[in-house]
């Protein structure tokens, strides 16, 4: 009996020694600086309107290393981007080699709650890039907001009720940016706002934004196979390419460009990589508005499709 006993934990203490990697936690709660006190103390983590940037970024770190991924949640509230964390970017979520699952959400409680990135009634998580930082930014270099990327076809984004403000869009600055993302991607209620330091009104539209400030970036390559990338209910305005969708499998469902000088650019990249092939995108009743182009289709001789389905556009003098 004594053999038998000694036998059976020579196999189970090393396997226990493993249950703390599946019981880590996976879902983190994230309040911004301007959060409800009620807020605040029920969050994981509280920013400072200083170093939110390099908090969020740790904690994405802290999911992607855990192999599986995770959710955050933000409650609503601005977050201040202050500083450049890595990749050019605020906020950058590497997978790498990793196959986790990343999920940004931010929970919606109050229908008056003006936030979202146009700043005209949408409600969630504000990622604010501030004027000290925007100020400090060489023109001649790209920077994001948000970067996103992963070895090929590995692991995924989600993302649901996130803003994004930039203080002006006369630097080279791109919102979201999946260049160099070839995971999954599924995408509700992004909205990104270029202009959010300048009055605009209908009759007086934003100055127009410099070539390089980019609302949604693609990636520029094949996609993760068709499962390819999902977007819905998607907005971007004021940027010189609302959505530059270079990669293929994507699927956009109302989404809106609204004074940009391309709301939509196909194939733009493709000189830097294979490019996108002949799979399709398809675009079902998205809007283009008042902007000062129509959607321009770049040269790639591997032969991008794109099916478009109760395309709106609208234009009007004083945008064009």
């Amino acid at each position: 009996m004594k053999r038998l006993l000694l036998m059976f934990l020579a196999v189970v203490l090393p396997l226990s020694s493993y249950a703390g990697r599946f019981d880590e936690k996976r879902v983190f709660t994230i309040a911004a600086s301007n959060s409800t006190k009620a807020d605040k103390k029920v969050s994981d983590y509280v920013c400072d309107g200083v170093t939110d940037a390099s908090l969020i970024t740790s904690v994405i770190d802290k999911l992607v290393a855990n192999g599986i991924g995770g959710k955050i949640v933000f409650k609503q509230g601005r977050y201040f981007m202050n500083e450049i964390t890595r990749n050019d970017a605020c906020i950058d979520i590497a997978l790498g080699e990793s196959n986790a699952l990343i999920e940004l959400c931010s929970e919606i409680t109050d229908k008056n709650y003006i936030g979202g990135a146009s700043q005209d009634g949408y409600n969630g998580a504000q990622f604010y890039m501030t004027k000290e930082l925007y100020d400090s930014l060489d023109p001649s270099r790209q920077y994001k907001i948000v970067n996103c990327s992963a070895a090929r076809w590995q692991g995924g984004v989600v993302v649901e009720n996130i803003g994004i403000i930039l203080h002006s869009n006369q630097k080279p600055i791109v919102a979201w940016d999946m260049y160099a993302f070839c995971g999954m991607c599924r995408m509700t209620g992004l909205h990104a706002n270029a202009y959010s330091g300048s009055s605009v009104s209908v009759s007086r539209p934003p100055t127009l934004a410099v070539e390089g400030c980019i609302g949604l970036r693609t990636l520029c390559d094949t996609a993760a196979g068709p499962s390819g990338n999902d977007y819905r209910n998607v907005l971007m305005k004021g940027f010189y390419e609302g959505f530059a969708i270079n990669s293929e499998h994507n699927l956009f469902i109302q989404a809106a460009a609204v004074f940009c000088v391309y709301g939509y650019t196909f194939d733009h990249y493709w000189k830097t990589t294979k490019g996108a092939e002949q799979h399709p995108n398809v675009l079902i009743k998205c809007i283009d508005e008042r902007g000062v182009h129509l959607p321009r289709f770049y040269d790639n001789p591997r032969g991008q499709a794109t099916v478009m389905i109760a395309y709106s556009t609208e234009r009007k003098p004083v945008n064009t």
